[in-house]
């Protein structure tokens, strides 16, 4: 069983620029580039016959492609111990809607409702509780972040994993915003 998420994924060039903002924390565990992503659904552990039953759920959701647009860094509440050092995104209702989309799929599935949810955000780093008064200035080095806009054509199922050094994601399936063809990696 692998634990899965869907998420938007993120351009290489994107990552690219990203990646400028872990330096400067050194007791901090950075992710590697290659997981940058915006989760909009944790599903946690599953098996792969239900992986393709949400996939194939997912592939009817029909919406249009859209724009984001990131701005700043925060802290979001990982696990009781733990911080994720993210980048924060401007409201966005097209987020919201694509994620009710989503829900309104997983219920049919019989898929329970998240028991927390999280703001949307692109996870850069993990920080233990013990080193988080640390994190201050830094965010406030970096509150004045904006990138933008970013064209959103697609998101995705994914498995991600965890080592001790690093973390990093498989894309299972990739689903258009254009016109809901599926890219199929099953």
């Amino acid at each position: 069983m692998q634990y899965y998420t869907i998420a938007i994924l993120l351009t290489k060039q994107l990552k690219e620029i990203l990646s400028r903002f872990s330096s400067g924390l050194p007791y901090i565990k950075w992710n590697e580039p290659d997981f940058y992503h915006i989760a909009l659904r944790q599903l946690g552990r599953l098996d792969e016959a239900s992986a393709i039953d949400i996939a194939n759920a997912l592939n009817t959701i029909e919406y249009s492609s859209f724009f984001l647009n990131l701005k700043g860094l925060d802290c979001y509440r990982h696990t009781p111990h733990t911080l994720t050092l993210g980048v924060s995104l401007d409201a966005s209702t097209d987020i919201d809607r694509l994620k009710s989309l989503i829900q309104r799929e997983l219920k049919a599935l019989h898929i329970p409702d998240q028991k927390k949810s999280v703001l949307p955000h692109i996870p850069l780093a993990e920080i233990s509780d013990d080193h988080h008064s640390k994190l201050s200035l830094y965010l406030m080095e970096h509150a004045g972040f904006h990138y933008g806009p970013i064209l959103i054509q697609s998101f995705a199922l994914i498995s991600t994993h965890r080592t001790d050094k690093t973390a990093f994601y498989d894309c299972h399936a990739e689903f258009s915003l254009q016109n809901g063809n599926e890219k199929v990696k099953v």
